[in-house]
């Protein structure tokens, strides 16, 4: 009966992998990906968390911003463009490395989860 019980179990368990877009992070999923294969345990699935969105900076800021404020915010557009362009491809890789899994993405959220309303929100991500 206990064997049983224990098959159901080991059934009903699935492992997911949840990392941040960034590198390092990446190639760590990647590393535990292979380790759960070798050891023969279901996986699920990624949830990737903290992904930057970025539409392309945009010339035509409002005058009433000044030259210099305005250079200033193009830049901080671009440099948000680049890394969203740089975690795009870290997903990419670690699709490709994984065998085009589900992925989950879960864009930066303008504040930590820290109550019953984040919980919300990630939960609006993570089950809609």
């Amino acid at each position: 009966m206990r064997r049983v019980h224990y098959a159901w179990v080991v059934a009903a368990t699935t492992f997911l992998i949840v990392t941040s877009p960034r590198h390092d992070p990446v190639q760590e999923a990647i590393y535990f990906h292979r380790k759960l294969r070798e050891a023969g345990m279901p996986f699920g699935g990624v949830v990737v968390n903290r992904m930057h969105e970025a539409a392309p900076p945009d010339a035509r800021l409002p005058e009433e911003l000044g030259g210099g404020l305005a250079a200033r915010v193009l830049t901080s557009a671009r440099e948000l463009a680049a890394l969203a362009e740089r975690e795009e491809a870290n997903v990419a890789h670690l699709r490709a490395e994984l065998g085009d899994p589900p992925i989950l993405v879960v864009p930066e959220l303008e504040d930590d989860v820290h109550d019953l309303e984040g919980l919300e929100l990630m939960g609006d991500y993570l089950f809609a």
